[in-house]
């Protein structure tokens, strides 16, 4: 059996590219973003904001409250110096960072020497803790009985 190889060779051109990142002059506007481009750049205001991205970028929304996300009674608190950024200040029985978590008056173990915490129905921080053995207490701290030496 008769192998043939065929070797092909080709010619590599190597160049070089003038183009110059304008990007890294900082040529935008604060609140857009640069992209370069061959002998050129493109500025494009940031999401939440409209212009030309190089002069201007301004708020497309005035107030970000408007689409907050804050649920079961949670105040929207606008962050200064943003558009679209807000916190939410949650009501007493809520938690999260939409306000979406409603809170274990358990979740913490509050009950010692093994007693058992049960949530008061109707209130998210009122509890019970049902003692176990000498304990007794709000939080099962004592011990009914004292040791006679």
């Amino acid at each position: 059996m008769l192998w043939v190889y065929l070797l092909t060779i080709t010619k590599l051109t190597c160049f070089t590219s003038s183009d110059i990142n304008e990007c890294l002059e900082k040529v935008c506007h604060v609140d857009a973003t640069c992209v370069n481009t061959n002998g050129s750049f493109n500025c494009f205001c940031n999401d939440g904001f409209t212009g030309d991205g190089v002069i201007s970028c301004q708020c497309q929304v005035s107030d970000p409250c408007q689409s907050a996300q804050c649920q079961n009674g949670g105040l929207c608190i606008a962050i200064s110096g943003s558009c679209t950024d807000y916190n939410c200040t949650c009501t007493e029985c809520y938690t999260g960072q939409f306000c979406e978590t409603l809170m274990d008056p358990c979740g913490n173990n509050p009950c010692q020497n093994g007693g058992n915490c049960f949530a008061i129905p109707g209130s998210c921080i009122d509890y019970e803790c049902i003692c176990t053995g000498c304990y007794t207490g709000q939080f099962c701290e004592t011990c009914k009985y004292h040791s006679i030496s």
